[in-house]
């Protein structure tokens, strides 16, 4: 297991220390922005060099995962499912999400919200190039969404329950963009499923929440909750590790056998899995 922390930032030095120290890294264009996507281990000398030449970005712009050997995940039962990738540069738009339990914070006048639902098809700019053997990306944000190509749903669509593929717009047209399906997960496992957080009650809205200093240490699920290896689950926004404003996410759950089939498809370049602890 190794420790990953992967960076999107607008900055032209931290690139030049990117092509120094020969890291890649994948560039997204943006109104007005050039965001630069890239991985750093806790276990590499670089990482170091990074935290001592950026202290602050090191610790204000990353997203921390824990990445697994090819064994450990063969080995495990059921795992959380993300994308590995950022190739998609979808924009919000009022259609697709239903913001709820609206807040504020200090020193500026735009609204937050703790909660979000999709509830619409995603829009983007651009359309996705696929590499070789690429099946599947991410968005060009923090936000945990999978997409992928029409071959991967091609082989995927109807083989298991509670995953769906939604299409991607095109930004204020309408029209589908070709060879691009966002994985929508409908089947959601019971609160009473997950282990490993404490229960607590939304500040706004008073909906119960499973709080976690860190889901990857700590999340659990429950074995009698996981019988069906050819369905997928997500967790629902119920999940946050956000003590002060309690903000929401949701984890994708998926069998070893869907890693199977995908691994013997050649399809898991763009997928990074996770291994669930079963109680």
């Amino acid at each position: 297991m190794r420790i990953k922390h992967r960076y999107s930032i607008e900055s032209k030095k931290v690139i030049a220390f990117l092509d120094l120290h020969q890291i890649k890294y994948e560039i997204s264009e943006v109104p007005g922005n050039r965001i630069c996507h890239f991985d750093l281990y806790e276990d590499q000398d670089v990482y170091e060099l990074f935290k001592k030449k950026f202290p602050i970005i090191s610790k204000t712009s990353s997203w921390k995962y824990l990445e697994y050997s090819k064994e450990e995940i063969t080995s495990a039962k059921w795992l959380v499912l993300k994308s590995s990738g950022s190739k998609v540069q979808y924009e919000y738009t009022n259609d697709a999400f239903a913001p709820s339990c609206q807040y504020k914070r200090m020193f500026t006048k735009e609204p937050y919200f703790r909660h979000y639902e999709q509830i619409g098809s995603l829009s983007s700019h651009r359309i996705v190039r696929w590499g070789a053997r690429q099946f599947f990306t991410g968005p060009n944000s923090g936000d945990d969404m999978i997409f992928c190509s029409e071959k991967a749903k091609e082989l995927l669509n109807g083989k298991y329950q509670g995953l769906e593929f939604w299409p991607v717009k095109k930004y204020n047209k309408g029209t589908c963009i070709e060879d691009l399906h966002q994985l929508i997960f409908t089947q959601n496992l019971p609160l009473e499923a997950i282990s490993g957080g404490k229960s607590i009650r939304c500040k706004g809205c008073g909906k119960t929440l499973l709080l976690f200093k860190d889901y990857r240490l700590q999340f659990k699920i429950k074995t009698d909750y996981l019988t069906d290896t050819n369905c997928v689950y997500t967790t629902g926004e119920i999940l946050t590790e956000d003590v002060r404003n309690h903000e929401t996410f949701s984890l994708h759950i998926v069998s070893n056998a869907f890693y199977q089939y995908c691994e013997e498809n050649n399809m898991n370049k763009g997928l990074s899995y996770e291994p669930i602890e079963l109680i």
